[in-house]
């Protein structure tokens, strides 16, 4: 039974002298056929044995006598072949393949295949076109379709011309500007700004673009000119028509000194030194650091102030007043209570030391 259904028997009959091998096929649904006789007459034949090929071709063997020994023969059948025809129709253009090959249309667009083949078209559009549909023997708008080669086939294939993208949308201009002492730069979200270097850029109509200022080191970003205001780091632009944006940097000013450390606002009192002739004396006091020392004494010392650039020792006169005064010029003698103070005027708290001195004037 060959793949399309179609029935071969063979057979040996005996026509009075010999045995002959005959044949006859019954195609789908019909009857069989007048027999064929495959072995030529004289000499036994016998063993018949039949083979069908996945094509459909059909194959006997048989075994004869020619009188003195036996000779294998065989007989085949013809598969037969249908033509399949392509077209390609439409307003488009592309091109059909085939598996197995044969067809390769726009050049070759038709071919014969073997009966039962399976044949699978293939469509592919050229640039600018589309493919829309099989007809014929195929139908549907996949790409590819299958034929069944049981007879003469005609398959058209429409490819469409693709309508003309439509025009880009009209674009328009930004241009960034930097002004001021400092630096910076400003970019944009889409991309297109990268100020320092491109400072100007085509953006398509209703475009909301985003600007964004970044300062340098030692610099600060100030405001925004022009399509933008603010002081904000970013601002946004729709682009309806062309804009133009200033970005301000200013130079920042160099930072004040750091302060001395408070750990430097130290206050020592060193020797004090008696002038007997003038009944005075002087104190050394050592600070740490810049600032101002001051001694004074409650109703019976003078104030008297020294000032430092930098740290450093002053000597501070002692000089009585008062009841103070009046007892060292009766007696020639007097002790004194005295407070130090230093006040390094940068914040720092102020440091005080106090002693009792002696003052002596000679007589």
């Amino acid at each position: 039974i060959a793949p399309d259904g179609s029935t071969t028997a063979v057979w040996y009959r005996f026509n009075g002298t010999h045995n002959i091998i005959h044949a006859s096929t019954r195609p789908p649904g019909g009857a069989f056929a007048s027999q064929v006789s495959l072995s030529a007459i004289g000499g036994n034949a016998g063993e018949p044995q039949i083979a069908i090929a996945p094509n459909g071709s059909t194959t006997a063997v048989w075994s004869r006598s020619n009188g003195t020994y036996f000779i294998i023969q065989s007989a085949s059948t013809a598969q037969p072949s249908y033509a399949l025809n392509l077209t390609r129709s439409g307003t488009g253009q592309g091109k059909v393949t085939s598996t197995p090959g044969g067809i390769d249309c726009g050049t070759i667009c038709s071919t014969s295949y073997l009966s039962y083949a399976e044949v699978t078209l293939t469509a592919a559009a050229d640039s600018g076109s589309s493919f829309t549909g099989w007809g014929g023997a195929c139908s549907g708008t996949t790409s590819t379709c299958k034929v069944t080669m049981n007879e003469a086939e005609s398959v058209s294939a429409d490819f469409t011309l693709n309508p003309p993208p439509p025009p880009p949308p009209p674009s328009y201009v930004l241009n960034l500007t930097r002004s001021g002492t400092g630096q910076g730069k400003v970019t944009s979200t889409p991309a297109g700004i990268d100020c320092g270097n491109d400072c100007a850029s085509s953006f398509e109509r209703f475009t909301k673009v985003t600007l964004t200022a970044a300062a340098d080191s030692g610099s600060s970003f100030t405001g925004w000119g022009g399509a933008c205001s603010g002081t904000t780091s970013t601002c946004k632009v729709t682009m309806n028509e062309a804009e133009s944006v200033s970005a301000d940097f200013t130079l920042n000013p160099p930072p004040p000194p750091p302060p001395p450390s408070c750990k430097k606002a130290t206050l020592k009192l060193g020797k004090f030194k008696q002038n007997r002739k003038k009944g005075t004396g002087t104190l050394k006091a050592k600070a740490g650091m810049a600032g101002k020392v001051t001694l004074k004494g409650s109703k019976t010392v003078r104030q008297s102030s020294k000032k430092l650039k930098k740290k450093g020792t002053v000597r501070l006169k002692v000089r009585a007043k008062g009841k103070a005064a009046r007892k060292l010029k009766r007696k020639g003698s007097v002790k004194v209570k005295v407070k130090v103070i230093f006040r390094p005027g940068n914040g720092c708290k102020s440091k005080t030391r106090t002693r009792t001195v002696k003052l002596v004037k000679r007589r």
